[in-house]
């Protein structure tokens, strides 16, 4: 049963507050919630075309990239009520692949749409922009040449806020 992102759990995360019911509508009226997916499906690889962003509401997806030695290098991991896929918003097909690592759901939402709603509603503008700086910068802290400890304790802290609790449960 489908369930609207004006009662979903991960709504404050995922979209600004403030939009009106009407403006809600529209929104849910774009998101496809998936899954769940098996351990092991990959949402998308790399080449892939861009289409939509997905918004993770249960399990954990791991986004990594091949080197020229064939190894392996995680760019992160997408925990519940994150978003993952603003890697392909340039060049227009995706720079990763992203693998569940557990069973996970999601929320697809194609990219022409939630773009074109941008355009329309200033606080959902602000926040996709604040969603894909969030990535950036999360891109960033794993691209730093650390090594694999330190990107664990990386990911680990960033999972908890202020007040010491995680924010990933």
């Amino acid at each position: 049963m489908r369930q609207g992102c004006g009662f979903c759990s991960l709504h404050e995360l995922c979209w600004p507050m403030g939009l009106e019911p009407s403006d809600l509508d529209r929104l849910q009226a774009i998101v496809r919630p998936a899954g769940p997916m098996a351990a092991g499906s990959v949402l998308f690889r790399t080449g892939d075309p861009f289409t939509a962003i997905y918004a993770v509401r249960s399990g954990c997806i791991k986004s990594y990239t091949i080197d020229a030695g064939g190894h392996e290098l995680v760019r992160g991991f997408h925990l519940r009520g994150e978003v993952l896929g603003f890697d392909a918003v340039y060049p227009d097909h995706h720079r990763c692949n992203a693998l569940l690592l557990e069973s996970s759901s999601f929320c697809v939402i194609p990219y022409q749409d939630i773009a074109r709603l941008s355009a329309e509603f200033q606080s959902l503008h602000d926040q996709v922009l604040r969603l894909m700086g969030r990535e950036f910068s999360r891109q960033l802290m794993f691209a730093e040449g650390a090594s694999a400890t330190q990107r664990i304790a990386r990911f680990i802290a960033q999972g908890v806020n202020q007040d010491g609790k995680s924010s990933c449960a």
